[in-house]
């Protein structure tokens, strides 16, 4: 049956399919199949990585497989054996986004999704009697719902999908790889944000992210993209931004000011009553130290909003969108690598860190990259939380947010003693308490008593002497 077509939510981009397919082709993820041998491809498997969940990059998922012989449309069963496995589902007609969810909540570790319809670029593969081909591939898009989808997800075609499906329905054991390699780490890392400035998922980000990006400094290359999408007030505040990094972040990729103005907008302007308020924009510039003429004249030599001129800058952030291939506003690349799950200050932080190559990376990074909570760290200097595990480098690694063999360790081991001092005292109270409790009564000898056992207690306060 084919895929059914769905909507993607109001602050989603839908890009063309050969802009999304490109993005795809250059994901750094791979597929493998280590059991059974037959199955195995030295190069891996073709797929396409969801726009969802958040994979760790530089680390891999090694599981069985399970059959889930449904579309996963509705709840699944955790009892019936799949449990921290990566999960195999034929769609049907959910989105994608439900079936990996309601995988994610039977405990699946990743679901790997069967196309079952063929391309019709693809002459080998077979559709079932009465099916057309599709013209192209399907994109494992998040209708905005994704937050909380935490899981990896993989599509692979059809021609691919039956041969691991033959296997799986014959009780035959399949072992997997899910696995993100680090494209390319160097000595200053790249990083971008495509965004729109009413998007709700970006204006805490934006809003917070500003130490993070002057702790990293010159190590790292920020570039903001506002796409020029929305009402012509939106689009205009999105030119507006544009001209704040021409003038004040593009030299140095740091931006403070467009930091600092973004964050006094966003906390005192984003409202209807003042978002396109001239004295509540001043303020903006005034807080962060931005040149308002230089701006104004930026925004006006670029073309402008007003009138069916084009834009210059706006038409450019169209252009770059495209030939990245952003599909979903927003979205994160670093060095080219798409940041996929909950967009967040600490999250995007960890990424940035694990792109230096190895001992290239700043002070901070070392210090706060593997922090719960990177901003409290970056302000303090000081971690104070359990620190992740870092991502493994080139892949089969543990991810972030696994906590590191030597801390498990500790904190077992502290557990313990803890454990085994509480249950040292408590041993020695009750023997204490049984002693005081002896030493109340006597025992006596009793003759004639009738007592079988030839002892009796005395009562208190008339104690017999043993005789």
């Amino acid at each position: 049956m084919r895929f059914l077509p769905f909507a993607l939510a109001a602050a989603a981009l839908l890009a063309s399919t050969e802009a999304a397919d490109e993005a795809s082709r250059s994901m750094t993820s791979r597929l493998m199949v280590h059991i059974p041998h037959s199955l195995f491809r030295g190069q891996g498997y073709d797929h396409r990585e969801a726009l969802f969940g958040t994979p760790p990059h530089g680390g891999s998922i090694a599981q069985p497989m399970y059959y889930a012989a449904s579309d996963a449309c509705d709840t699944l069963d955790p009892k019936r054996g799949y449990k921290a496995r990566a999960q195999y589902n034929t769609p049907w007609q959910s989105p994608f986004i439900l079936m990996v969810r309601n995988a994610q909540r039977a405990g699946a570790a990743g679901v790997i999704i069967a196309d079952n319809v063929c391309l019709c670029t693809d002459p080998e593969c077979k559709n079932q009697q009465g099916t057309t081909c599709e013209a192209s591939v399907p994109i494992m898009a998040d209708d905005g719902s994704g937050s909380d989808v935490s899981i990896p997800s993989f599509l692979i075609f059809k021609k691919d999908a039956d041969l691991i499906k033959a296997e799986l329905q014959k009780n035959n054991p399949v072992q997997l790889e899910m696995s993100w390699s680090l494209p390319n780490p160097n000595d200053r890392v790249e990083y971008d944000l495509w965004t729109v400035p009413t998007d709700s998922i970006s204006k805490t980000f934006m809003q917070n992210f500003r130490p993070l990006a002057n702790a990293l400094g010159s190590h790292a290359q920020f570039t903001p993209h506002m796409e020029s999408l929305g009402p012509s007030d939106v689009v205009r505040e999105s030119l507006r931004r544009i001209c704040i990094w021409n003038n004040y972040g593009e030299e140095d990729g740091v931006g403070d000011p467009w930091w600092g103005y973004v964050s006094e907008f966003t906390a005192h302007c984003d409202t209807p009553e003042y978002f396109t308020h001239d004295d509540c924009v001043n303020d903006a510039y005034r807080y962060a130290a931005i040149d308002a003429d230089a701006i104004s004249r930026c925004m006006r030599d670029s073309g402008g909003t007003e009138g069916d001129s084009d834009n210059s800058y706006l038409k450019m952030a169209v252009s770059s969108q495209s030939e990245r291939g952003v599909v979903v506003l927003p979205s994160v690349f670093v060095n080219n690598l798409a940041i996929r799950g909950k967009m967040s200050s600490t999250s995007i932080f960890q990424a940035v860190c694990a792109e230096f190559a190895e001992g290239t990376e700043p002070p901070i990074c070392n210090t706060c990259s593997r922090c719960p909570d990177a901003i409290g760290c970056v302000a303090s200097g000081v971690c104070s939380g359990i620190p992740y595990n870092s991502a493994a480098r080139g892949g089969g690694g543990a991810s972030l947010g696994m906590v590191s063999t030597h801390t498990f360790a500790f904190w077992m081991f502290f557990v313990v003693c803890s454990f085994g001092g509480v249950g040292y005292w408590a041993y020695n109270k009750i023997r204490e308490d049984l002693g005081e409790q002896a030493r109340e009564y006597t025992p006596v000898n009793v003759e004639d008593s009738g007592n079988p056992k030839g002892y009796a207690w005395a009562p208190e306060g008339d104690v017999p002497q043993i005789s």
